[in-house]
């Protein structure tokens, strides 16, 4: 049996600076200091769709915003401001496949460095257990204040 997610909805807009329609994570299934796992399911109106499929925008997005929401889910556990994340560098991304409309992502990203309000990611989007895309990215995250 599945566990249900740490956040979703509402829930989860506490967590991202992103707001419909550039919310590309319906849920955050699991979170620690160093791994996280979203879902995701790719609908006719999603930002970014093309022909019936999620381009490469789309799903560096959720990559990204799965990290986000890691750390904000993160700081509210410590009871400390969520601070707003930017993608600072795409060192490395492969779209193996882009997915069809109504294809649920599930996104893992695993944090391979972190200092100084700076994170090191590697992101991995599955679409019915099938690897659609990857990459390596750096995330900045200023102080909150």
């Amino acid at each position: 049996m599945l566990s249900p997610p740490l956040a979703q909805g509402t829930a989860l807009w506490k967590l991202l600076p992103q707001r419909p329609p550039m919310v590309f994570i319906d849920a955050l299934l699991e979170a620690n200091a160093t791994e996280a796992s979203s879902r995701f399911r790719v609908g006719p109106t999603t930002l970014f769709v093309n022909q019936q499929q999620l381009q490469a925008p789309g799903l560096l997005e959720n990559m990204a915003q799965t990290a986000a929401a890691q750390q904000g889910w993160l700081a509210q556990q410590m009871h400390q401001p969520i601070a707003i994340g930017l993608i600072a560098r795409i060192k490395k991304s492969t779209i193996h496949q882009l997915p069809l409309v109504g294809t649920t992502l599930i996104t893992h990203v695993h944090t391979t460095a972190q200092w100084e309000g700076r994170c090191r990611l590697e992101g991995r989007v599955f679409g019915a257990q099938q690897l659609l895309a990857e990459g390596t990215f750096w995330l900045v995250q200023p102080t909150a204040s």
